[in-house]
């Protein structure tokens, strides 16, 4: 359901965007990856997709949104060294990013086992999971 959701947004996302610039921020092509670094300075980004990696330009009055709000391209940098923002990108005819649209998620999860950190990718699906390990109280500190 919530894949589906997230999909309805994002086509409505895009066509909002080439409606409100008159036609002129159509996209040529999309791409699905994780950004694993930001320059903004450059107003550039380094993606992994599809088992390559690219530098991409944000095109002058390019969006970003997260959640169905618009976002700036420092909150789109990597969570840690480890944990990526997903995003799809639209492109437009010159090869810039006309839009993004960008996701983070996790959830703790209780099993029998204990509690499970679970990363979720852009379109809802389970990606990783991660075991917690179980809280320890430092004596020196809990100390009664």
């Amino acid at each position: 359901m919530r894949c589906l959701c997230f999909l309805c947004l994002a086509g409505i996302l895009v066509f909002a965007a080439a409606s409100a610039a008159g036609g002129q921020r159509e996209f040529t092509h999309w791409i699905h990856g994780e950004i694993v670094e930001v320059f903004p300075e450059q107003n550039k980004l380094r993606v992994l997709y599809d088992g390559k990696m690219g530098i991409f330009s944000l095109a002058r009055g390019g969006e970003i949104y997260r959640g169905g709000r618009l976002v700036s391209l420092v909150s789109t940098r990597p969570i840690t060294e480890s944990r990526f923002q997903e995003g799809l990108f639209f492109f437009n005819e010159h090869g810039e990013i006309i839009l993004m649209i960008v996701d983070y998620s996790i959830a703790e999860v209780e099993t029998e086992a204990g509690s499970v950190l679970v990363y979720y990718d852009i379109f809802g699906r389970v990606k990783d999971m991660e075991q917690i390990p179980p809280f320890e109280r430092d004596p020196v500190i809990c100390s009664e």
